[in-house]
C-alpha cells in the first residue's frame, strides 16, 4: 500500500472520529515513514482527542523538529499544556493522594507533572 493510500486512510479514520483506529494507524505509519511529518500529526490529534497528553505532545514536538512554524503543532503544544494544568482525572489522582496519606507518591506525581 502506497504512502498517499495509507494517508487517505488516516484522514478517513480523523473525519470519522475513529480516533482509537487512527492512533494505531499512525503508529504504523510513523515507523514505516519516520521523516514524514503527516503521521505525527495524525498521530497527536489522535493522541490530544484521546487525552493521551504525552504521546500527543511527543507527536507535535516531532512535527515543530521538522517544520517550526506548523501552526497546529504550536496551538496544540498551548493546548495540552492548558488541559494537563484542568485535567480532571490527574487533579483526582492528586486528590486521592493526599486523602489516602500517599504524600510521597503525590509528591513524586507532582514531580513529574512539573517536570514536562
Amino acid at each position: 500500500m502506497s504512502d498517499l493510500v495509507k494517508l487517505a486512510q488516516l484522514q478517513k479514520y480523523w473525519e470519522e472520529g475513529q480516533l482509537e483506529a487512527l492512533q494505531e494507524a499512525a503508529e504504523d505509519y510513523m515507523q514505516q515513514y519516520p521523516r514524514d511529518p503527516r503521521g505525527y500529526l495524525y498521530g497527536g490529534r489522535a493522541s490530544l482527542a484521546l487525552s493521551d497528553y504525552d504521546k500527543a505532545k511527543e507527536c507535535f514536538l516531532l512535527v515543530i523538529g521538522f517544520d517550526e512554524t506548523n501552526e497546529e503543532a504550536m496551538l496544540a503544544l498551548e493546548r495540552i499544556d492548558s488541559e494537563r494544568v484542568s485535567n480532571p482525572e490527574l487533579l483526582a489522582q492528586f486528590q486521592n493522594y493526599w486523602e489516602e496519606g500517599r504524600f510521597e507518591e503525590l509528591q513524586e506525581a507532582a514531580e513529574d507533572y512539573t517536570l514536562e
